[in-house]
């Protein structure tokens, strides 16, 4: 599931944010659109999409990957 953002931008570049949870009382990380774009060197977004894991409730991982030039 993506989400288009500009259909200009080419999905050369690839940024990943991430924020990690335990037992869903802690959660440390940045997983916003401009900490994924930031990590990647990300001006032009073509596409975000989110990737998520968990396990039993007891670990998270929320991912947010933005692609684009």
């Amino acid at each position: 599931t993506g989400l288009s953002a500009n259909n200009d931008a080419k999905p050369t570049l690839r940024g990943e944010a991430c924020v990690r949870s335990i037992l869903a009382l802690f959660t440390y990380g940045d997983g916003s659109i401009a900490a994924a774009k930031a990590n990647a060197n990300i001006t032009k977004v073509a596409t975000v999409d989110y990737d998520v894991m968990n396990v039993l409730g007891v670990y998270g991982q929320y991912c947010t990957v933005v692609r684009g030039e």
